[in-house]
């Protein structure tokens, strides 16, 4: 038997037997599923058993439907194992296997309740490993432990952390660390969380204080500038940071009494080979690199190839050396973030060289400005061209469906081509061709008029000859270009949330064409103003609030406007 296991943003998790055929999940109420988050749509996807397996569709979604990373498109399978995101939630599949038959039931023993609290050898602990307090660790004893700034199980007064911050829940031998809606989040191995299971070795930062997660029986000593001991471990002190404090004073004697040794004995003479050390026999000595530094180097290099997961690997061998190495975990998470848009660049490429231009204009659409294939999106105009090819392919196929009388076909692929470029000419010219045909096919064209004679006669007889009902320029009826409209004011939006400003910067553009008006003008401002150019935002906010000056939200636009040193329109 199936079962589905659902886990929201703060961990929580509930199972729901599959004992129906299809089962819908949405925000909407009437969903077999429903999932309240503001990140899922009213119907957002579909499971259905087929054959004993089961199959997940992307029914009508905002966002979409990940498996295991990558969006679906259509139906696919559901298997044990993947991991399917819907808005904030994770849904797993869970498969009770069948008794085998004839074999007593053999009941299984129940194990032992969890203890609230454990032994220190027993339990995991966090260390600081930055700021004023680095060196301090926390033994993970209880079941839920928060961590905060004057609140909390553990208390850690730096001013980016909040009052509550963050929990850590223990479950069995996993531990998981779940962000408290704190003012500057919970990041992992440089990764933005909202809740997240931890390994060891991971790098937590709460806002700017960074703390390593130390598995149970994990030989772990934190040593405050590692990277300086030449991979050789120093002592571990009773006194805690009087003892880093003893061993560093007796460090800075040391170089003393080296320099006093070479000034008393050497004089100004320059040892043999320039400016490097030599031994009593003249070899000279080369400096030795610092733990990690050659590992780092071969990440750079990896990083410069663009082999991002040789690159991940090699920077987590540097950090497995050197936790607090700041290089390698920035780097680190700049090569996770590039993979998977390294992938999609190259299912674009791919998708262009055999024509696949629906699959390239997905692909490329995927990667946002942040990414460096962006840029090369722009400057090749991939995704230009990507568009102008399945433009072609749509009126090419819209040509072929007349060929064969089949109107309806030819005006839906004409519509899909006109979507993607409302001005071109070769689409409009289709679309009124396409008109004249469903006349003459229905025997209603009139016949060609003398152009110097009747100019009144029959006057406004054929309310159709230049393309729809309307005179809509092209062929396209004011209802089409509501939709469109409306599309292109969606579509800002989403790209707007997911980060891509200039793609919606774009959208809400053209929606101006489309008669978008003070809608266009709000979604430009918002992504102007995460853009970082609040001129333009000041500009686009004060259109729309000429128009809405008494609406609520006039306070918080005027307000914006205001703070980016404008004048309000009104």
């Amino acid at each position: 038997m199936y079962k589905l296991v659902i886990e929201d943003d703060e961990g929580k998790t509930t199972v729901v037997p599959i004992i129906r055929d299809e089962i819908t999940v949405g925000r909407k109420e009437g969903n077999t599923i429903r999932l309240t988050e503001r990140n899922v749509s009213r119907r957002h996807a579909k499971l259905m058993k087929k054959d004993g397996q089961i199959e997940i569709e992307d029914v009508a979604s905002r966002y979409g439907v990940r498996r295991n990373g990558q969006k679906i498109e259509g139906r696919v399978p559901f298997r044990e194992g993947d991991v399917v995101i819907i808005g904030d939630y994770r849904l797993r599949l869970q498969v009770d296997k069948p008794k085998a038959e004839g074999k007593p039931e053999v009941k299984a023993q129940e194990p032992p309740p969890e203890p609230e609290e454990l032994p220190q050898h027993q339990a995991a602990r966090i260390v600081v490993i930055s700021s004023n307090f680095a060196g301090r660790e926390f033994y993970l004893t209880r079941k839920e432990m928060v961590i905060g700034r004057t609140e909390g199980d553990i208390r850690i007064d730096h001013r980016s952390i909040s009052r509550n911050h963050a929990k850590l829940v223990r479950d069995g031998q996993r531990y998981k660390v779940l962000d408290l809606n704190s003012a500057n989040g919970v990041k992992v191995n440089g990764e933005e969380y909202r809740a997240v299971q931890l390994k060891r070795g991971d790098l937590i930062e709460l806002g700017h204080v960074r703390l390593r997660f130390v598995e149970p029986g994990e030989d772990f000593v934190f040593l405050p500038q590692a990277e300086d001991m030449e991979g050789e471990a120093a002592p571990a002190s009773s006194g805690g940071n009087k003892g880093l404090l003893f061993g560093g004073v007796i460090a800075v004697l040391a170089v003393v009494i080296i320099a006093l040794a070479v000034l008393l004995l050497g004089g100004d003479e320059k040892p043999q080979g320039g400016e490097q050390a030599a031994t009593n026999n003249g070899s000279p000595v080369e400096e030795q690199p610092g733990p990690g530094n050659e590992m780092l180097a071969r990440g750079n290099e990896a990083m410069e190839k663009e082999e991002w997961e040789r690159a991940m690997i090699l920077f987590d061998e540097v950090l497995r050396q050197d936790p607090n190495n700041k290089a390698a975990q920035e780097k680190k998470s700049i090569a996770a973030r590039e993979k998977p848009f390294k992938e999609a660049f190259e299912r674009g490429n791919t998708a262009m060289k055999s024509s696949s231009y629906e699959e390239a204009r997905r692909s490329f659409s995927e990667i946002p400005e942040i990414s460096i294939y962006y840029a090369r999106i722009r400057k090749d105009g991939l995704l230009e061209a990507a568009t102008q090819g399945l433009v072609a392919k749509h009126l090419e196929d819209a040509r072929a469906a007349m060929g064969r009388k089949d109107f309806n076909s030819a005006r839906a692929l004409v519509i899909k081509a006109l979507d993607l470029d409302p001005e071109n000419s070769d689409a409009k010219a289709l679309r009124a061709e396409i008109s004249r045909g469903e006349r003459r096919d229905d025997g209603g064209d009139p016949p060609p008029r003398d152009k110097g004679g009747d100019k009144g006669g029959d006057k406004g007889g054929d309310k159709n000859a230049g393309g729809d009902k309307g005179g809509d320029k092209g062929g396209v009826s004011q209802e089409e270009r509501r939709a469109k409209l409306q599309e292109l004011l969606d579509s800002a939006k989403k790209k707007s949330l997911q980060g891509d400003q200039g793609g919606a910067i774009a959208d809400a553009t053209e929606a101006l064409k489309y008669g978008g008006g003070v809608q266009a003008h709000y979604q430009l401002g918002i992504a102007y103003e995460k853009q970082g150019n609040t001129a333009k935002a000041i500009e686009h906010y004060n259109v729309w609030l000429k128009a809405n000056c008494g609406n609520k939200l006039g306070d918080v636009v005027r307000q914006k406007i205001l703070k980016f040193g404008g004048a309000p329109s009104c």
